[in-house]
């Protein structure tokens, strides 16, 4: 089965901030969101120097559904756009959803699982973001 994923165009070039300007949109749609994988760990344990593409997790199963809470917010899907936009894994990671100084961080040990999931330098972020957190 394909997963449930949407990419779509976003053309800030700070990306934390365009996001949480994105996400003062969902919030204000009552629309439950969170940033995860490199996006969420460079505001939890900043460790690469640039973030040029994200992830957020939004609360709608479908396609349809995902593909509606970005229109709503003014974005618009395209092929190899620098946010992919997908449902939240569990209920569990939607509700221990934390804010971090602007956007909606999902748990630290999901973000450690995404980021570990892209391999390469994600997982070194992972490695690092680990480190940073247990060290609190």
């Amino acid at each position: 089965m394909p997963a449930v994923t949407l990419t779509v165009g976003v053309t800030c070039r700070d990306f934390a901030a365009g996001l949480c300007e994105i996400g003062r949109r969902w919030d204000d749609a009552d629309i439950a969101w969170a940033a995860t994988g490199a996006v969420a760990a460079s505001m939890l344990a900043p460790y690469l120097a640039t973030v040029t593409t994200g992830e957020v997790y939004v609360d709608r199963a479908t396609v349809a559904g995902i593909e509606s809470a970005a229109t709503k917010v003014g974005l618009r899907p395209i092929h190899g756009g620098r946010l992919t936009l997908r449902p939240f894994p569990t209920v569990t990671a939607r509700r221990l959803v934390a804010m971090r100084g602007g956007p909606r961080v999902a748990p630290w040990p999901r973000v450690y699982a995404d980021l570990r999931a892209v391999g390469g330098r994600g997982e070194e972020a992972a490695e690092h973001l680990r480190e940073v957190v247990r060290g609190q």
